[in-house]
């Protein structure tokens, strides 16, 4: 649609400019689409003179090159994708069509000449290089490999690792490339447990397991469909789609179990279980509930502890691009305290000072803004509407259900993106009673994605500030009080 709005707005200069080389002896026209047949003919009758190439499989057989360029110059990177897919010419035109080029070189600050020679060394088409730069941050498929490399084999690295990674991922799933993400699937799967994030680990591997459907055949590149999907050398052998799917369940409930999330792994075997009830695998049934019984067996023996959540927010000139005002809710290790958290964010960044007041320099430095935050499972139904932010309804608890304490708070530090911290000031007319003029002011957060993840951290997409007085401080804590 674009295309045929820039088309119709550039037939008349196409017309009056080729007015010029077959001569001003031509007639009068009722209609433009007389005319534009008119032309058609004499551009057909005259191209082996006139040398004008035309683009008949293309539709376009009223346009030279030249034109097809200029009118394929004014489209996005949607449009351009659009028209790959309308039949093989289209596709293989646009494939390196010097659109990309023109698209690059806008969106992305890179010299001409640098990136030229990483084209040619990488052997990338200009739309393959433009895609790689969007997804990956501004670096192509090479520069993101020997990044990778590069990072010490060290904790300090962990997020600078696993976010370049999910972005790797993310550009194979784009390109309906499954054999690349579950190679990139299993390196990211590597750094989790050798680092003991035994749930981020999980979430990997059901990532990788939603690649196949336990109701449809597998599609190969080729368009195949089949119940049999292909190896992927020294990860996984040949097998049926139930088979790599099981396999990848199993994996990432016995994940779960480690990360001490029972509740996460007794829900993927009984999803795995009621699939095989149908299929009568008497022997792997007998397996599935005899893991459902441990996992519940560990629930209700076994304590466990929580992880804690702290904010850190990116301040001062000094920051890279990627960091720059940047706001992240990282998640910690079990109960730690935020002496030991702020020590590990100046272990990663040895330049930088660790700010703990609202008062941020604006100055070259590099200042990390570190605080604690508490997750919060639900808002009040009136914020929420308030600021269009989608809550889930809320689940009710079984009958026979008894949770103890220690699920109850396990629970609400996982399954969560929706954070709170308060800071206490005075406000109004000093008074003898300290109470009467203290309110809270409280910031909820929102993150982009929900813990636990395929990451440890997230940046914040949202922010909401509301203030609380002495009255509503005073029900919050008897509130509290209860509860405890």
């Amino acid at each position: 649609f674009r295309a045929s709005l820039v088309f119709s707005s550039l037939t008349n200069k196409h017309f009056d400019k080729s007015k010029k080389v077959l001569g001003d002896n031509s007639p009068e026209f009722e209609s433009a689409s007389n005319q534009n047949l008119w032309l058609r003919q004499q551009l057909d009758a005259q191209k082996q003179a006139e040398s004008i190439p035309l683009k008949k499989t293309f539709g376009f057989n009223l346009l030279n090159d030249g034109l097809v360029r200029h009118i394929i110059s004014f489209l996005n990177q949607r449009d351009l994708c659009s028209l790959m897919h309308l039949n093989t010419e289209w596709n293989e035109y646009i494939e390196d069509s010097v659109a990309w080029k023109s698209l690059f070189l806008s969106q992305f600050n890179r010299q001409e000449p640098n990136i030229q020679s990483l084209r040619e060394k990488e052997k990338s088409s200009w739309r393959l290089l433009y895609m790689q730069h969007a997804v990956l941050g501004g670096i192509s498929m090479g520069e993101a490999e020997r990044y990778l490399s590069l990072f010490p084999k060290t904790a300090d690295y962990e997020h600078d690792k696993t976010t370049l990674l999910l972005k790797i991922i993310e550009y194979g799933k784009k390109r309906n490339d499954d054999d690349f993400v579950l190679r990139k699937g299993q390196e990211l799967l590597d750094i989790h447990i050798s680092l003991g994030n035994f749930n981020e680990a999980a979430s990997v591997l059901l990532s990788q397991a939603s690649l196949y459907n336990w109701r449809k055949p597998y599609k190969y590149p080729s368009g195949k469909f089949s119940w049999i999907v292909p190896e992927v050398k020294n990860l996984f052998p040949s097998e049926s789609l139930h088979e790599r799917k099981t396999r990848l369940f199993l994996q990432a409930a016995k994940c779960y179990s480690d990360g001490k999330y029972w509740e996460k792994g007794i829900e993927l075997l009984k999803q795995l279980r009621a699939i095989h009830e149908e299929s009568n695998g008497t022997k792997l049934l007998a397996d599935l509930l005899e893991r459902e019984n441990s996992l519940c067996r560990d629930l209700q023996t076994k304590d466990r502890f929580f992880e804690e959540y702290f904010l850190v927010e990116f301040h001062g000139k000094g920051w890279h691009k990627d960091l720059l005002n940047k706001k992240y809710v990282y998640k910690g290790a079990e109960v730690e305290r935020i002496a030991d958290f702020a020590s590990k964010v100046r272990s990663r960044f040895p330049g930088s000072r660790i700010i703990h007041s609202a008062d941020v320099p604006e100055d070259q430095g590099q200042y990390a803004h570190v605080r604690p935050v508490k997750p919060l499972q639900r808002i009040s139904n009136s914020l929420a509407k308030e600021h269009n932010i989608y809550q889930a309804p809320k689940k009710k608890q079984k009958k026979d259900e008894h949770k103890t304490l220690s699920q109850e708070k396990f629970e609400a530090y996982n399954n969560v993106n929706t954070f709170v911290f308060s800071r206490p000031f005075r406000k109004g007319k000093k008074s003898t009673n300290e109470f009467e003029g203290l309110w809270i002011q409280k910031t909820i957060l929102i993150t982009k994605d929900q813990f636990p993840f395929m990451n440890r951290r997230s940046e914040v997409d949202r922010f909401i500030t509301i203030e609380s007085g002495p009255v509503a401080n005073a029900a919050d804590m008897m509130k509290e009080k209860n509860q405890q």
